[in-house]
């Protein structure tokens, strides 16, 4: 077995119950906070980034989901403490990765 995919712990992603959507979209946030260029707020001195599900969507067709998929997504991610969310609305919400 692979130890890591899309440079997240194997073992750990099944422990959690996280699938390759889960880590292609884990991974393209973090390629995205990495590179600058996503907007970001600061609160309580935590960086929360601006995702808008529309432009996920464009960025991963392979996902093959629609907006609320996503947004399923996300709140599975938060509920397993994975990245922390705020200012949730239907088209986008900021998230925090460092959780």
């Amino acid at each position: 077995m692979r130890t890591y995919i899309f440079g997240f712990d194997q073992t750990e992603a099944v422990k959690l119950g996280l699938g390759i959507k889960e880590l292609l979209i884990l991974d393209y946030l973090h390629t995205f906070i990495q590179s600058g260029s996503m907007n970001c707020k600061v609160v309580s001195d935590k960086k929360f980034y601006l995702v808008v599900y529309k432009k996920v969507l464009q960025d991963l067709p392979i996902l093959g989901i629609k907006e609320r998929q996503l947004q399923n997504i996300f709140h599975l991610l938060s509920e397993k403490k994975i990245l922390s969310t705020m200012g949730e609305c239907s088209y986008y919400l900021y998230i925090n990765m460092s959780t």
